[in-house]
């Protein structure tokens, strides 16, 4: 059971290991797209959280049920784009080093 479990968190590892790789090869703006598409399988296809969070946004903004999801889809986007970027840093960090 321990080995395979072992296993396991290697698998998960070495496909976090290779997304961190496809994200910093590929160009800014390519990371942007990833993060949406990244943001609309997570809010529209499987739906993370998606009812929690609209109900949340009505409740404090108090705005209708439309809004709230746009709200929340843009949230969902700028919290998938800000994740690529932090895997990203190591490299800007290069690139803005002066």
């Amino acid at each position: 059971m321990k080995t395979r479990c072992r296993v396991r968190y290697l698998i998960e590892y070495g496909i976090l290991y290779l997304f961190y790789i496809v994200v910093n090869i590929t160009p800014y703006r390519f990371t942007q797209y990833i993060a949406a598409v990244v943001s609309f399988v997570g809010f529209d296809v499987f739906r993370i959280r998606r009812a929690e969070t609209v109900e949340r946004i009505k409740s404090i903004l108090g705005v209708s049920e439309e809004e709230a999801v746009s709200i929340a889809r843009e949230a969902y986007f700028n919290m998938a784009a800000a994740s690529l970027e932090f895997i990203r840093f190591r490299k800007l960090r290069k690139v803005f080093a002066a």
